[in-house]
């Protein structure tokens, strides 16, 4: 699964230039030549590898490397493995999904206060329509029982 096969051929080399006062990345192709030098164009490499550059297993720079081999620490070799195995990943996950679920379910409770007079409000006006339903049933017999009464008087019933 090259990436752009077609711009870059079999193998695309990766260069980077380090001075005094700045720094150059440069994508080449199979035959040495420049072909990008945009950061945009290095990002697309790392996504569509799927490179995860804050893994230390993964990319490991100088200082990265002198300090996990000079250090003796057990709390730092701890925090090595806890980055390099994606538990710190992990666990930033589980606290931002924590933080956005509190949040949910404050919005929910207001929602819930917001619609419980609304609800109230429903119900009400449900009885009334009930009762309006009721009033005009009985209004539909009291015609009907006035009809009857007419219609009596004029059979002599």
């Amino acid at each position: 699964d090259a990436f752009k096969p077609e711009i870059y051929g079999d193998t695309l080399i990766i260069e980077r230039r380090i001075s005094d006062s700045t720094s150059l990345t440069v994508l080449k192709d199979h035959q040495g030549r420049k072909i990008s030098s945009r950061r945009e164009e290095l990002r697309q490499l790392v996504e569509h590898y799927n490179i995860d550059v804050e893994n230390p297993c993964v990319i490991m720079s100088q200082d990265k490397s002198r300090e996990f081999l000079h250090s003796g620490n057990d709390k730092d070799k701890f925090k090595f493995f806890y980055k390099a195995t994606l538990l710190q990943q992990v666990d930033d996950l589980l606290q931002s999904i924590g933080i956005k679920l509190k949040s949910a379910n404050a919005l929910m409770d207001e929602m819930e206060k917001t619609i419980k007079p609304i609800e109230k409000e429903i119900s009400e006006l449900l009885e009334k329509i009930k009762n309006m339903e009721h009033v005009e049933e009985i209004t539909q017999q009291v015609l009907h029982l006035k009809n009857k009464l007419a219609w009596s008087w004029l059979m002599g019933i």
